[in-house]
């Protein structure tokens, strides 16, 4: 009981010390969401040039989504008509940083190690993307598709330049500036923090484990402070799925038992950047030879840039200030900590326990259906759908049909029940899926 407590009690300091500029980071990200539209990123990522690769790699860094949430995203930008390499860049960069992730680099690790995280993601996004086009350029898109398909071929729609008055899709009414507020707000405070919410208590709690009972010295008496501690600290992040967030108090707990500052950051740019997941993914969108490069450049880009890391900060002799001094006992939490890591925690929790609670009054509504209803139920698996950003999109994309009623989501077995009226356009639907990087298939009654 002990040990729990002890555990418990490192998790809860780690989530306190990085909760304030969490919060920040989550208002901010809210800002972009809204007034930062995807539309408007498609237009600079088309064709292969160095241009739009050094585009997409800035515009990757400051948006907020997880390892998971950035690939439906890059899916739609692929098929709105973005290029290979620039896909690339925007798949290295997004997961990596986010202006959530900065602030809290920032707050643990301090200014020096965030700067440097991110010109290293800029650095791996540029290479990926150069070495893509260089090896295999393809020509800027003649077309610009919508984000859920993959357009016209070439001279079958609309060209820059031409006067598309016969095929323009009339724009949206405007939305109101207080709505747009109220949209930034739930997504900046509840959307976001719940996408990411599994993945950030997965990381408060290894890092909580790794502070109360790896012994201080045992990363320097095994594996020592040099490159064999940024490599193993890859060979751990490669399998393990967190995002740019959670990976942080990670981090910033091997720091504290011995790992060089090298390690930290080989871990926080392989582990974000790679999981299972994201390379089915890739492979599928743009097939073996962009996986190949992918993989090459975040392996050993992972590994140089710790081990080069490390050799910058002997030779000049300096340190990495700030390294989540409350994980060790450094000093106690202030007000600021305790106000705004109470609603982290309560929001987490929230976050994962809701899905379960509408489960249960799902299956609890259903013992109340006729019998005959049931006809008006599809049932889809959907393998690639494994966080709540994954369920809100797949949420919207299939409530967006005529005739659907009801869309439940269980991400533990990763299906989806669509109550609808009448006829359900099936092949339409999954086209829909697939195309927004979901690829789907009907489960049989």
């Amino acid at each position: 009981m002990r040990l729990l407590l002890d555990i418990l009690h490192a998790s809860w300091t780690l989530a306190a010390e990085m909760a304030p500029y969490l919060w920040l980071g989550f208002a901010v990200a809210g800002f972009l969401h809204v007034f930062w539209p995807l539309g408007t990123i498609t237009r600079h990522l088309g064709g292969s040039s160095g241009w739009a690769v050094f585009k997409a790699s800035i515009i990757g860094i400051p948006l907020p989504l997880c390892s998971c949430g950035v690939l439906p995203v890059a899916t739609q930008l692929r098929r709105a008509g973005a290029g290979a390499a620039p896909t690339l860049s925007f798949l290295v960069t997004t997961p990596v940083t986010g202006v959530d992730s900065l602030l809290a680099t920032y707050a643990f690790l301090g200014w020096v190690f965030m700067l440097v995280r991110m010109l290293v993601s800029l650095v791996l996004g540029l290479l990926v993307g150069g070495v893509s086009a260089v090896l295999f350029p393809e020509p800027v898109a003649s077309w610009r598709g919508d984000a859920t398909s993959a357009g016209p071929a070439s001279g079958d729609g609309c060209v820059d330049g031409d006067d598309c008055g016969t095929c323009a899709i009339p724009a949206p009414p405007r939305e109101p500036f207080g709505r747009r507020v109220w949209r930034m707000l739930y997504y900046g405070f509840w959307e976001l923090p719940s996408s990411i919410a599994g993945s950030v208590l997965t990381g408060l709690l290894l890092g909580g484990v790794i502070t109360a009972l790896l012994p201080a010295h045992m990363v320097a008496d095994t594996v020592g402070a040099g490159f064999w501690g940024v490599v193993v600290s890859v060979a751990v992040a490669i399998p393990l799925y967190v995002c740019a967030t959670g990976s942080i108090p990670i981090a910033a707990a091997m720091m504290l038992k011995g790992f060089s500052p090298g390690a930290a950051l080989a871990f926080l740019i392989a582990g974000p950047a790679s999981n299972a997941v994201g390379i089915t993914t890739i492979h599928r969108l743009l097939g073996w030879r962009h996986l190949a490069v992918y993989l090459s450049v975040i392996f050993l880009g992972s590994l140089g840039f710790g081990w080069l890391f490390d050799q910058v900060l002997a030779v000049g002799g300096l340190t990495i200030p700030g390294v989540a001094m409350a994980a060790h006992g450094g000093h106690g939490l202030g007000v600021l900590q305790w106000l705004s890591g109470g609603p982290l925690v309560v929001v987490i929790a929230a976050a994962l326990l809701a899905p379960r609670f509408a489960a249960l009054r799902a299956r609890r509504a259903k013992r109340g259906e006729e019998v005959n209803m049931k006809d008006n139920v599809t049932c889809l698996s959907i393998p690639d759908m494994s966080c709540n950003h994954c369920k809100a999109t797949v949420t919207k994309l299939i409530g967006g049909e005529p005739g659907v009623t009801g869309v439940s989501v269980d991400l533990s077995t990763r299906t989806v029940e669509v109550v609808h009226e009448g006829a359900l356009a099936g092949p339409a639907l999954l086209a829909r899926l697939e195309a927004a990087g979901y690829p789907s298939t009907v489960l049989e009654k």
